[in-house]
């Protein structure tokens, strides 16, 4: 029997690879400062920390990348999500370093509207988390899809860009490497007049 189903009030999720030196890239990422995440996790020792780049506007030593980036997430806002006449502007960039053993707690990003993150280097995964969960569970269902999964496991390759809703919850899962695995994340706003009506408001970012 046929069953159509309709993936109402989804959290998408875009995918991309950019065309970008990311060894270049990846080698003066390693050369800027970085200091230690406000938190520690606890069971993994000193080796396994996070660490955040000391400039929360890294986009800024790499133009091709930024470049890049807001191209993709242009077309992304234009093309799928059809605003036409929104322009977005970054607020915060940044890097992160995660050394071998470490990870990263599940969070989401405030005061932004959408988020998204980069890898120089194949990487450890990053799982994207349902909060809605159901109140009934009926028990494991014998296949994972798209309309059951409470987690969703994504393993990034050089080159890939993700951006999602900064409400999406997710997480930075264990550093299995025997290297530093770096990134470069990003948060971004509406700009300008946004809105329509008496919901309409006026957003300026520097």
């Amino acid at each position: 029997m046929y069953i159509d189903v309709i993936p109402l009030f989804s959290s998408p999720l875009a995918t991309s690879k950019l065309e970008v030196d990311a060894h270049k890239i990846l080698e003066k990422l390693k050369t800027l400062e970085f200091k230690l995440t406000d938190y520690v996790n606890q069971d993994v020792g000193t080796a396994g920390k996070i660490y955040i780049s000391s400039s929360l506007s890294i986009l800024d030593y790499f133009p091709e990348l930024k470049t890049e980036i807001m191209s993709k997430l242009d077309s992304y806002i234009k093309n799928v999500l059809m605003y036409k006449d929104v322009k977005v502007k970054l607020t915060t960039s940044w890097g992160t370093k995660t050394s071998p053993g470490g990870y990263g707690q599940e969070h989401m990003h405030t005061n932004s509207w959408f988020s998204g993150v980069w890898y120089p280097q194949d990487s450890s995964s990053i799982t994207f988390v349902r909060r809605d969960r159901e109140l009934i569970c009926p028990g494991k269902p014998e296949e994972w899809n798209l309309f059951n999964s409470p987690e969703w496991e994504m393993t990034p390759v050089t080159n890939s860009l993700f951006i999602f809703k900064s409400t999406l919850n997710h997480r930075i899962n264990r550093n299995t490497s025997n290297s530093d695995r770096y990134s470069i994340a990003f948060n971004v706003l509406p700009q300008g007049k946004i809105g329509t009506g008496d919901s309409t408001v006026y957003i300026s970012t520097k």
